[in-house]
């Protein structure tokens, strides 16, 4: 440093600095500086006092000025990037970061100040990097493992991100913020009610943390408790009631509850004040759509700027615009933005180790499994009567994206019935089989008359979770279409259970997976490649051919473009077989479900009036079926399509 300092004056500076006394410690920093002009390390602390009093131009000048001085003055240049990210300047904030990492390397604060800006920026992967460099320097670097968290969770990688908000709550624990962040981590995790307990702890540590509550409104939303979801969105309102988050995704909660009125007029209040908002332009282009305003919504997102945005926005936007380009009559168009979006899901599942291979293995092995000569070991079954708690479930089955939506609504409308959306009703029972039996599918050989009846109670149990309905008043239809596969469950344990089985035309069925966003799993993987949800169709269709080949199955098929042909009649048909009397509320099914969250990709096209677009919609990409059509045209033909 030029100049020669009177360490006295300086260390009284100093104190007064160090103990908040910002006047004292200016008035002798100047008093040196009077004397030393040059003293690089005097305009360093006069740029960090200005900085620290939010003269940022001042403090940028001062601590330029000291480096001009002293080019390799590290801790000018982390300050100064410290100024440059407060004026909003974070391109050169990361550049002045990095100059004082090159000169210094072991400085776990600065690597956690540049992943700051970098994540800002959207350059995750790099932030994540750069954090664990802070880590390796500093291992209980608490706010270092939080912010990996947080650029974690943007990549999609939800695990790793609970990972780190653990290791940070065990360093410091009962951080509100931290809390907040690992419970929607818990959240994207798919651990619903986990999540639920730590957002509400966060709230209970700081009531007014917004983004605590919204999250909280997302995992009651996830649980189809939607008065509760819309009370936690409220609450964040209350806190701020300009809260774009808030706004934003109670809107998003309004379109899937079918009010699009209310879901634009949200939307448009967040853009009043934030015009770019992802989530806002993404609400009212889906309203929109609904609306037929496709041009509208197409030019609204393509004007979006995604630069910044994280993977599962990029994929939500480039879904939607291609809904717009199909309804446009783009087609080639629209399959590209399909794929592309796909795509990028598949980055995001792959991030939280989720792919197909698991739950092709598990329909291989149940194919190998069921045969004549296994099902003729078996126990004798319990007959399967009602024993006081509920009525015979009914089984909705079929293959997804094959009208299993349209059919629960319809359902639903009827005074006798309470349909109950994809819920994980089987998989309760296929759990406790392999904890206390000899697992699934192997345990269902040897069951005794009391496994079956504790079985039937397992099931049961999970039914009131989610069902408030009076015992034994209502009928119970359990749709999950992949319940396809665990037909051979389904008549172990309810034998003479009445199936109906949903069909649609199978180019129909996986073009429309393959066009769809699912909810992460194993089985849905499928559906981001058109020929591997033709290859998931084969093996589910085929192990329902195998079932009703080998067991008494009772079932109906119901085709969805005879539904959307003749709705009376195919509705009085599955009444019929039901042996339920026909009602009028059937026909004003819509009216029903107004306010019902309908959790299926199926939920804006089942409030609309029944419309027959959907019918034979493969046509318009038959270019894009050369290598699926070979897998699909056995299925076709057995349920009666045209190939052509």
């Amino acid at each position: 440093m030029d100049g020669i300092l009177s360490p006295a004056l300086l260390g009284e500076a100093i104190r007064h600095h160090s103990a908040g006394q910002l006047t004292e410690a200016e008035t002798i920093y100047r008093q040196i500086l009077k004397d030393e002009p040059e003293n690089s390390e005097i305009l360093h602390r006069l740029g960090v006092l200005a900085l620290q009093t939010g003269y940022l131009d001042a403090a940028e000048n001062l601590i330029r000025e000291a480096l001009s001085i002293t080019p390799e003055f590290t801790d000018a240049y982390s300050n100064l990037g410290i100024v440059l990210k407060k004026q909003g300047r974070l391109d050169e904030a990361a550049e002045s970061y990095k100059s004082a990492l090159k000169l210094d390397q072991d400085m776990p604060e600065t690597y956690s100040n540049l992943g700051n800006i970098l994540k800002e920026l959207g350059q995750f992967e790099d932030a994540v990097s750069v954090y664990i460099k802070a880590l390796e320097l500093w291992p209980d670097f608490s706010d270092a493992h939080s912010n990996l968290g947080t650029a974690y969770s943007e990549l999609g990688r939800s695990r790793e991100a609970i990972a780190a908000f653990r290791h940070s709550l065990e360093l410091q624990p009962d951080v509100p913020e931290v809390l907040a962040n690992l419970g929607a981590a818990l959240l994207d995790a798919g651990e619903v009610i986990l999540a639920s307990e730590v957002l509400s702890k966060a709230i209970s540590l700081d009531p007014n943390l917004i983004a605590a509550h919204c999250n909280l409104g997302a995992a009651f939303r996830e649980i189809n408790q939607t008065d509760q979801a819309i009370i936690a969105f409220q609450r964040a309102l209350e806190v701020s009631p300009d809260s774009v988050m808030a706004l934003s995704m109670l809107a998003g909660l309004y379109e899937k509850l079918n009010r699009p009125d209310l879901a634009r007029k949200l939307a448009q209040k967040v853009l009043e004040t934030e015009s770019d908002h992802h989530t806002a332009n993404l609400v009212l282009a889906i309203c929109e759509r609904r609306e037929k305003e496709f041009e509208s919504a197409r030019n609204r997102l393509e004007a979006m700027d995604l630069s910044r945005a994280n993977s599962k926005i990029q994929a939500m936007v480039t879904r939607e615009l291609a809904n717009n380009y199909d309804r446009l009559g783009e087609y080639n168009k629209a399959f590209e933005l399909f794929k592309l979006s796909n795509e990028g899901q598949a980055k995001e599942w792959q991030a939280k180790d989720i792919d197909s291979v698991s739950y092709l293995a598990e329909l291989d092995d149940l194919s190998a499994r069921f045969n004549a000569e296994w099902l003729n070991s078996w126990t004798p079954g319990a007959p399967a009567i009602s024993h006081g708690r509920h009525s015979m479930p009914v089984f909705l089955l079929g293959f997804p994206r094959s009208g299993t939506t349209l059919m629960d609504q319809i359902l639903n409308a009827h005074s006798e019935i309470e349909t109950l959306e994809e819920r994980p009703l089987l998989e309760s029972v296929t759990n406790a089989m392999g904890d206390h039996l000899e697992g699934y599918p192997d345990g269902l050989a040897n069951l005794s008359n009391s496994d079956i009846g504790k079985l039937r109670d397992i099931y049961y149990d999970s039914l009131d979770q989610y069902s408030d309905a009076e015992i034994g008043k209502k009928m119970f239809v359990d749709k999950l279409p992949l319940n396809t596969a665990r037909v051979g469950l389904i008549h172990r344990i309810f034998p003479g259970a009445k199936i109906i089985l949903a069909l649609r035309h199978p180019c129909d069925c996986c073009l429309s997976g393959f066009m769809q966003s699912f909810q992460p799993n194993a089985a849905m993987a499928s559906f981001l490649e058109l020929e591997s949800a033709a290859e998931l169709y084969a093996k589910i269709m085929d192990l329902w051919r195998q079932y009703t080949q080998l067991l008494p199955v009772e079932y109906i098929q119901v085709r969805y473009e005879d539904m959307v042909a003749d709705y009376e009649g195919e509705a009085r048909r599955i009444l019929e077989y039901l042996e339920l009397s026909w009602t009028d509320d059937i026909l004003s099914y819509r009216q029903k479900m107004q306010g019902r969250r309908i959790s299926t990709p199926s939920y804006h096209q089942v409030a609309e009036p029944i419309y027959q677009r959907s019918a034979y919609r493969w046509r318009n990409y038959e270019k894009h079926f050369e290598k699926v059509l070979p897998i699909l045209e056995p299925y076709i033909h057995h349920f009666g399509y045209d190939a052509n």
